[in-house]
């Protein structure tokens, strides 16, 4: 990858991604502002994303199994998620019809299990396999820059996946909004358990109070 993975959340004081709301307008506005042409999502994070706003899951239309048309001037970015195991399966349409994004792009690896591979194929959904038994994602990323074209990626997902950029040596730039508040011992710190071999020296770009006791925070890696 050309440019890195610009990680983008709102935590607690203590670190917590979880178990609070997030001020959605503003957290959003900041995430625009780097004018993504991709957005890496976890599949956990999908699938809480469904479970937390859907009452039931909309029943599949027709027009659920074909592609979206995409004019030249659409500037919305594709939804990228990594999902070797098929925690999406009848689930992706709602991301699809979802309206802020162009398309879903899944990420799957060799031992996807098939019925996965046969519901991507049977609604047109694009996704790229690399790795055996999960998703290779380094692998990946180069493969949909060659494809889609280079862009900024930014991903708001969990911890498992910002772990994961993070140790491949991925990320470029970090942006946390703190909120004002403390979380229980039960939700887990977002940058919680890195395994990396060395310390990783940040700078500081920015500080910005958004109000209401909200801090901005952006980080470049060195």
């Amino acid at each position: 990858m050309k440019s890195g993975i610009i990680i983008h959340n709102q935590i607690s004081l203590n670190g917590a991604f979880l178990g609070f709301s997030v001020e959605m307008e503003k957290y959003y506005s900041i995430l625009n502002a780097y004018k993504p042409s991709y957005i890496l999502m976890g599949s956990n994070t999908a699938r809480t994303g469904i479970d937390t706003y859907y009452e039931s899951v909309p029943v599949e239309a027709p027009d659920d199994f074909r592609k979206p048309a995409i004019e030249r001037s659409d500037r919305r970015p594709y939804w990228v998620v990594p999902d070797s195991s098929g925690k999406l399966l009848g689930l992706l349409h709602v991301y699809r019809n979802a309206g802020y994004c162009k398309d879903v792009i899944v990420l799957i690896s060799r031992n996807t299990p098939k019925e996965y591979k046969q519901y991507l194929h049977e609604r047109n959904y694009d996704f790229i396999s690399e790795g055996y038994n999960k998703v290779d994602l380094e692998a990946c990323l180069k493969r949909l820059e060659s494809k889609y074209g280079p862009g900024t990626i930014v991903t708001d997902g969990g911890r498992q996946l910002v772990k994961k950029v993070f140790e491949l040596f991925l990320v470029r730039e970090i942006s946390l909004i703190i909120s004002p508040l403390m979380t229980p011992k039960k939700y887990v710190p977002l940058l919680h358990n890195l395994n990396l071999p060395k310390n990783i020296i940040l700078h500081l770009d920015a500080v910005k109070d958004l109000g209401d006791g909200l801090i901005h925070l952006k980080y470049t890696l060195q």
